[in-house]
C-alpha cells in the first residue's frame, strides 16, 4: 500500500507539472493552433497520471528517492570486512585490506554497494502513510461509485422519457448523414422533452436524443453531424478516462481544472471537425443552430453521461467566435503542433514517476544479483571525529545513534577514546563526552552512488550501559563489547546487521530488529553464549549447535556467561555462521557406520531399538538392511518411557536424507506411549520400478518435537521366499 501511494503521488506530481505547462501556455496557443490539437494534447497528461512507465533516472523519481517522505535503505552487497578479512562471496581481496584495519585508512576499503537500495519508512511515518492510504482508497472508490451511479440513473431517466422518432424522412436523413460521417453501426434516434439540448448516449450502441422532433432541416443536419462526430471520435470513452483520473487523484485540485478544460476543448474540437468541410454559409448556419440549441429549456442534463450540442451557454460566444474565425491550418502551424506535442512527450518522459528499486524483503549480499561493481572514489578524504572535551571514568556508558542510509562498522581499538573515521562529503558525525559518558551520532548526507562506510572505533575496554539506535541503516559489530556490558539495540525495519560475537563474550545483548537481515558470527564458536533468535526465517547457513524451536533459533551448549536475545519480527532473515572459530573447533567425529542386518532362513529380519534419549528434531539411525524390493511387510513396535512429544520412524536411502519410505509417526502421551504399525510392501509387484529401489536402506527414529527418552522395541521386516542378495 505504501509503495502504491508513493507511486500515485509521484504520478500526480508529474501530471501537475504538465497541467501547469498547458494551462499557463494556453493564451499563447489558444487562437493559433488547431482546436483538435488542443483537445487531444491532454491525453498525454492523462496518460502521465495513469501510467507508471518511466525512464531511469527521472525528475520525479529522483525527487521522491531523495525526499524526506521516503528513506533510502541500504542493503550491503559490495566488498566487506569481517575481523580484518574479506567475507566470503564479496569482491574484496587481501590486497584491498589495509595493514591497520582499525585505523583511519580502513574507511577507504569498506564500501557497501548500492544495488540493493530499498525504500523504507520510519515506523511512525508508516502509520501516517497507511491512514492516508485508507482515506485515499475510500474517497477514490466512493467518487467512482457515485459517478457510475449517477450515470446509470441518468440513462434510466432518459430511457424512461424517450420516444422513438416516427418520421421516416428523418430516419432516412440520419442514415445518409451517418454514411457521410463514416459510421457503419446503427444509430438510434429519439426525442425527449425533458432534455435541454440534443445529446448522444451509449458507448457501443449510440443513441441521439432530440428535445423535439420538429426542427429546421439545417438544424437537424448540423445537430446530427455534431453528435455523430462525438461518437466517431469516441469522446464518451475519453470523458470517462478523465473521470477515472479525477477519482484516483481526487486530492489534487488541478485535476478538476484539467477535467473542465478537456470538457471545454471537446466541444470546440468537435465544432472544428464538423465545419472543416463546410463552406462559409454552412458555417454561419451551424452557428445559428448553436444559438437556437442554447435557447432551449429542459429539466435535466449531465455532461458526464453524454456529449451534447450546447453544454454551457457561457462558452457559446467563444464557440461562435471560433466558428466565425475558422481557417484551415497551414503546414507551418501543423509543424508547430507536432513539435509541441513532441516536447510535451519529452516532458512526459522527463518528469517520470517513482519506482521501487529493490525487492520487498532484505537480501543477503551473496544473493543480490545486481551487484555494485564500483569502489568508493579514491579521492574521498577521510576525517576523524573526536570529542572536544574528555572526562575519563571506569565503565562509561555509550549511546550510538545511526540515521538512515548510513553504513557503520564498529571495530575494537587499543586507544582509550571513541572516534569515528568518515568521509565528510558523505557523513555528518558528532562525538561527545558528557561527564565521562560517550555519545555518537552518525548521519548520512551523501549520494549512494559514492558510498563508503564510516568506521566507529570502540576502545577494547569495559563499558557500562550501551544503547544503540539504528534507523534502517547497515551496521557491523566487529568483535566489540566483551567485558560484561549490557547492550540494548533498537533497529528499525529493513536494516542489515552483521554481528560478530567477540571471543570470551560475557555480556548481555538485547536487540529488536523487526524485518531486518541478520548475519551472526562468533570468534570462539559461541562457547560462552546462550543465544535466542526469535521470529527469523533462515536465509543462509545455521551453525552446528543451533536448534529450531518453534519460531526461535536457540543455542544453549555454551557456558551461558553471555546472553544474546534478538527478535527479528515477523519478516526477518537470519544466517548463523560458525565464524572465524570454525577451524579452531575440534573436528567433529564422523557418525559410526550403522550395523548391517540380514534376514534369517525364514526371511525374518529384526532390528532392536534401544535409545536413552533423542534430541529435538534429531534423527538416529538404528540399523541398515541390504534391500527392500523383496520385503513383504514392515512392522514397528516402539515404546517410549517418560516422554511427551512426537516420534517418527521410517527408512532413508543413504545420501538421500530428504526422502523417507514407510514412514509413520505418533504423538507420545501418558496414555499412548507406543508406536505400532505395519506396512505391506508393494514395490516387489511394481515391476516397472523394481530396479529403482535396489540398494541398502537405513532405519531412522526421529524426535519431531518434545522430549523423548527410554526408547525401546523392535522393527521387523519380513521377506519373501527369496532372500535378498
Amino acid at each position: 500500500m505504501i509503495e502504491l501511494l508513493k507511486l500515485l503521488l509521484s504520478l500526480s506530481f508529474s501530471g501537475t507539472v504538465l497541467i501547469l505547462i498547458l494551462l499557463l501556455s494556453r493564451p499563447l496557443y489558444r487562437n493559433r493552433l488547431s482546436r483538435q490539437w488542443q483537445y487531444y494534447i491532454w491525453l498525454i497528461v492523462v496518460a502521465r497520471m495513469l501510467l507508471p512507465f518511466t525512464p531511469e533516472p527521472s525528475l520525479t523519481g529522483s525527487l521522491f528517492q531523495a525526499s524526506g517522505s521516503a528513506v533510502m535503505q541500504l542493503r550491503p552487497d559490495g566488498p566487506e570486512l569481517l575481523n580484518g578479512r574479506p567475507i566470503p562471496g564479496t569482491d574484496l581481496t587481501d590486497e584491498d585490506i589495509p595493514s591497520d584495519s582499525s585505523g583511519a585508512e580502513s574507511a577507504k576499503s569498506m564500501e557497501p554497494g548500492a544495488a540493493g537500495l530499498k525504500i523504507a519508512l520510519q515506523p511512525a511515518a508508516q502509520n501516517l502513510w497507511l491512514i492516508f492510504g485508507f482515506l485515499w482508497l475510500m474517497a477514490a472508490a466512493g467518487l467512482l461509485i457515485r459517478k457510475i451511479t449517477v450515470y446509470q440513473s441518468f440513462i434510466k431517466y432518459l430511457r424512461a422519457g424517450r420516444m422513438e422518432v416516427t418520421d421516416m424522412e428523418l430516419w432516412e436523413r440520419l442514415g445518409t448523414l451517418a454514411e457521410r460521417a463514416g459510421i457503419k453501426r446503427a444509430v438510434g434516434l429519439y426525442t425527449n422533452s425533458l432534455i435541454s439540448s440534443p445529446l448522444l448516449i451509449g458507448f457501443f450502441h449510440p443513441c441521439i436524443m432530440l428535445p423535439y422532433e420538429k426542427m429546421a432541416d439545417s438544424d437537424f443536419e448540423n445537430t446530427i453531424l455534431h453528435e455523430l462526430m462525438h461518437y466517431r471520435r469516441r469522446d464518451m470513452f475519453y470523458k470517462w478516462l478523465v473521470q477515472v483520473t479525477i477519482c484516483l487523484h481526487w486530492f489534487n485540485p488541478l485535476v478538476y481544472c484539467m477535467g473542465a478544460e478537456i470538457n471545454r476543448a471537446c466541444e470546440f474540437s468537435c465544432d472544428e471537425a464538423v465545419i472543416s468541410t463546410f463552406g462559409r454559409q454552412a458555417q454561419l448556419a451551424y452557428g445559428e443552430t448553436l444559438l437556437r440549441a442554447a435557447d432551449a429549456k429542459g429539466k435535466y442534463s449531465d455532461s458526464l453521461a453524454s456529449v451534447t450540442l450546447s453544454e454551457n451557454a457561457t462558452l457559446l460566444k467563444e464557440r461562435l467566435d471560433a466558428i466565425m474565425n475558422y481557417k484551415k491550418k497551414s503546414k507551418i502551424t501543423i509543424s508547430i503542433s507536432i513539435i509541441l506535442s513532441a516536447l510535451l512527450l519529452c516532458g512526459f518522459a522527463l518528469t517520470g514517476a517513482y519506482t521501487v528499486r529493490a525487492a520487498d524483503k532484505p537480501q543477503s549480499p551473496e544473493n543480490n544479483a545486481s551487484r555494485h561493481d564500483g569502489r568508493a572514489p579514491k579521492n574521498l578524504q577521510t576525517k576523524t571525529a573526536k570529542a572536544a572535551h574528555i572526562i575519563r571514568k571506569e565503565r562509561p556508558n555509550l549511546e550510538i545513534s545511526i540515521d538512515s542510509n548510513a553504513a557503520v562498522k564498529l571495530v575494537p581499538t587499543s586507544a582509550k577514546d571513541v572516534t569515528v573515521d568518515y568521509a565528510d562529503t558523505l557523513y555528518d558525525v558528532s562525538v561527545e563526552n558528557e561527564n565521562g559518558d560517550w555519545k555518537v551520532d552518525i548521519s548520512y548526507i551523501g549520494s549512494y552512488s559514492k558510498y563508503t562506510s564510516a568506521v566507529l572505533h570502540i576502545p577494547d575496554t569495559a563499558f557500562g550501559e550501551i544503547g544503540i539506535h539504528v534507523d534502517e541503516a547497515t551496521l557491523y559489530f566487529n568483535s566489540v563489547f566483551r567485558y560484561g556490558e549490557t547492550i540494548n539495540a533498537k533497529i528499525s525495519d529493513y536494516a542489515s546487521i552483521f554481528y560478530t560475537v567477540p571471543s570470551g563474550f560475557q555480556g548481555t545483548l538485547n536487540m529488536t530488529a523487526p524485518d531486518c537481515y541478520l548475519e551472526l558470527y562468533s570468534d570462539d564458536g559461541y562457547k560462552n553464549c546462550d543465544v535466542t533468535i526469535s521470529n527469523g526465517s533462515t536465509f543462509g547457513d545455521i551453525a552446528d549447535g543451533f536448534t529450531k524451536r518453534g519460531n526461535r533459533f536457540v543455542y544453549s551448549d555454551g557456558t551461558k556467561a553471555g546472553v544474546i536475545n534478538i527478535d527479528l519480527g515477523s519478516g526477518g532473515y537470519v544466517s548463523i555462521e560458525a565464524g572465524a572459530s570454525e577451524t579452531a573447533k575440534p573436528a567433529k567425529e564422523p557418525a559410526p557406520e550403522p550395523e548391517l542386518y540380514a534376514p534369517d532362513s525364514s526371511g525374518k529380519l529384526v532390528i532392536p531399538v534401544s535409545l536413552h534419549t533423542i534430541g529435538e528434531n534429531e534423527a538416529v539411525c538404528i540399523g541398515e538392511i541390504p534391500d527392500i524390493r523383496d520385503a513383504v511387510s514392515f512392522e514397528y513396535d516402539i515404546t517410549c518411557g517418560d516422554s511427551q512429544g512426537t516420534i517418527s520412524a521410517g527408512l532413508r536411502r543413504p545420501g538421500l536424507d530428504s526422502d523417507w519410505f514407510f514412514r509413520c509417526q505418533v504423538n507420545i502421551t501418558e496414555d499412548n506411549s507406543t508406536l505400532q504399525t505395519r506396512f505391506d510392501n508393494h514395490f516387489n509387484s511394481a515391476m516397472g520400478i523394481y530396479d529403482t529401489y535396489k540398494g541398502s536402506y537405513r532405519f531412522y527414529i526421529q524426535n519431531k518435537g518434545g522430549t523423548l527418552s527410554d526408547i525401546s522395541g523392535t522393527v521387523t521386516v519380513q521377506y519373501g521366499a527369496v532372500t535378498p542378495d
